[in-house]
């Protein structure tokens, strides 16, 4: 798969922190390339269930259909740094 990789994208580095809260599942991914990211993704057990964010986080903005999170496009701005 190596050689396959696409040369303009750089190399995504995390530390991932799981727990639950409120009886959610959350993933909490501190990034180090792209550096100054972190991410919260919570896994819901029913769709129609509600997001409850954790009270001990600032969560500055919702990201989940914002194209420059993705994980190809941290990739991009990794190979820029």
């Amino acid at each position: 798969l190596k050689a396959k990789a696409d040369p303009a994208r750089g190399m995504t580095v995390k530390d991932r922190v799981c727990f639950l809260y409120e009886k959610q599942y959350c993933e909490l991914d501190l990034f180090r390339s792209p550096p100054n990211l972190a991410l919260l993704e919570v896994e819901l057990t029913e769709e129609q269930d509600e997001v409850k964010l954790p009270d001990f986080l600032a969560i500055e903005w919702e990201v989940t259909d914002d194209p420059a999170f993705k994980n190809h496009a941290l990739a991009l701005q990794a190979a820029r740094q």
